[in-house]
């Protein structure tokens, strides 16, 4: 399997790498009547993006007047996203802006000698920014040092759930709002007793864990929660190991439970099929999602589709962490790079179509800032955010009030008491890289119900992780979290 798998990675990373050489242009002598070729990660499922170039013809007549840049979208697929920018990067292959924080959190990034301090560069280049930004830009900071800048301007957000309303009408269920993990338990009955062959819910085992759909944390910008978490961030600051805790022996139980009643296909561990594309299908009920009016908006192009929340809306700094617009030390123009941030920032055109396409290719307008897919819709846009989403138009089945009630959701959102904090991992990449592999090689069948001794699982995944140095990190985390505290004057 693990060849298997190892086979799979150099394909899709030798088709990434393909993709970057045949339009990587640029030299180390540059003609300045020549617009700089600009190389912009986009992160979505997969390789297959066709109307990319359609995209990239559109926003180049923007860019190229105004700045003198010319864009090319790199589309990476999520899955093994991490190893790819740290190979590109390693392979000094040009990349100008990445999506840092997504699988690969952004203290770590700076560790590694992947990124180029930008505060300067933001100074000179980028007002905009600045101005739109203000405190909340502090969060870019790793130390005293500036490596990224917040890819989105909603950075609140709850756990939610996506679901089919039909199935429900058909199986005789009252989804509860919020849902938990327990009530989930009814609703998988239901649907198992009257939708034979439909499974409750299907998710992929991939970087990043279904925990924060579950519970409210601040994970200290990690998805693999191997800084520590704190649970209730609003109300509480003892940093703890995720996986020792009793939320995560609860949550791994709980799967297991689901594997055994047949309320999650009994492959999810190997299976590549995407849990979109089995809901699409009508092959389950129900997957974990993020939550907010907008991000709702824009994954319900399913009439039959509907959601409810799963956790409390939350911000924080590691919630803003997880989608970062940083610069590779591979730009060959970092400055260029700066420069398009703050275009993307303040023309709202920009950033409408690398967001949403073309008017009258990818979207019809329905109102005034609402649209809808056409019959060509070829263009993916998933985990990246492209400017101010507030000013982007809005997918079916928005309404012209999605945006208000954005802002009434980002106000209504807790706040964890370290907001502003940043983990500086540097003093301990080593362990941190220990832990890593410790963690992908123990938890996906843990998380996937695939152990029938779960308590045994875990027992070793926490040894294991004990022999990495999970507690060293844990435990420098709390002394740069006290240090922090005593200067906020706490």
């Amino acid at each position: 399997m693990k060849k298997i798998l190892s086979a799979i990675m150099i394909v899709l990373l030798s088709a990434v790498l393909f993709q970057q050489k045949t339009f990587a242009g640029n030299t180390d002598t540059k003609e300045v009547s020549q617009p700089y070729d600009l190389i912009v990660e986009t992160v979505t499922f997969s390789l297959d993006n066709p109307g990319i170039e359609s995209v990239e013809s559109a926003v180049n007549e923007i860019t190229v007047p105004a700045i003198g840049v010319r864009v090319h979208l790199l589309n990476v697929p999520i899955q093994q996203h991490a190893q790819y920018i740290g190979q590109m990067i390693a392979n000094g292959e040009q990349l100008d802006l990445v999506t840092a924080g997504l699988t690969y959190p952004i203290s770590s990034m700076a560790a590694d000698g992947l990124l180029t301090p930008i505060e300067d560069l933001l100074d000179e280049y980028g007002k905009d920014i600045k101005d739109l930004f203000g405190d909340t830009l502090k969060t870019g900071y790793i130390g005293n040092i500036l490596y990224g800048i917040p890819g989105r301007v909603n950075s609140a957000v709850a756990g939610g759930l996506m679901y089919n309303r039909a199935m429900t009408e058909q199986a005789g269920i009252t989804m509860p709002d919020p849902c938990s993990l327990d009530d989930l338990d009814e609703v998988f009955a239901s649907v198992q007793e009257k939708l034979p062959g439909v499974y409750g819910m299907a998710f992929i085992k991939r970087d990043v864990s279904l925990m924060n759909f579950i519970y409210e944390m601040e994970a200290y910008g990690s998805g693999l929660y191997e800084f520590g978490v704190t649970f209730k961030p609003w109300s509480n600051m003892e940093i703890v190991n995720l996986y020792a805790s009793d939320q995560y022996r609860r949550f791994c139980h709980k799967i297991r439970e689901w594997q055994i009643k047949g309320y999650i296909p009994p492959n999810i561990m190997t299976s590549t099929i995407l849990p979109t594309d089995r809901l699409a299908a009508g092959q389950i009920f129900c997957l974990y999602t993020g939550y907010s009016p907008m991000q709702n908006a824009a994954q319900l192009t399913d009439p039959d589709f509907d959601m409810v929340m799963t956790t409390e809306a939350l911000t924080g700094t590691g919630y803003v962490q997880e989608r970062m617009w940083a610069v590779p030390v591979t730009s060959k123009s970092p400055d260029k790079a700066v420069e398009f941030l703050n275009l993307l920032y303040t023309d709202d055109n920009l950033a409408n179509i690398l967001t949403n396409g073309i008017e009258g290719v990818h979207y019809t307008r329905v109102s005034d800032h609402v649209i809808a897919h056409t019959d060509n819709m070829d263009y993916h846009r998933i985990f990246t955010f492209f400017g101010n989403e507030q000013h982007c138009d809005q997918w079916l089945p928005a309404t012209e009030e999605t945006v208000a009630y954005q802002t009434v959701f980002e106000a209504s959102a807790l706040k964890p008491l370290v907001m502003g904090y940043t983990f500086d991992s540097s003093s301990v990449e080593r362990e941190l890289e220990a832990v890593d592999e410790v963690i992908a090689a123990y938890t996906p069948a843990l998380e996937c119900g695939m152990l029938e001794d779960v308590d045994g699982g875990l027992a070793i995944l926490n040894e294991e992780l004990k022999k990495a140095g999970i507690d060293r990190i844990i435990e420098e985390n709390r002394r740069q979290l006290s240090l922090w505290l005593s200067e906020q004057g706490h």
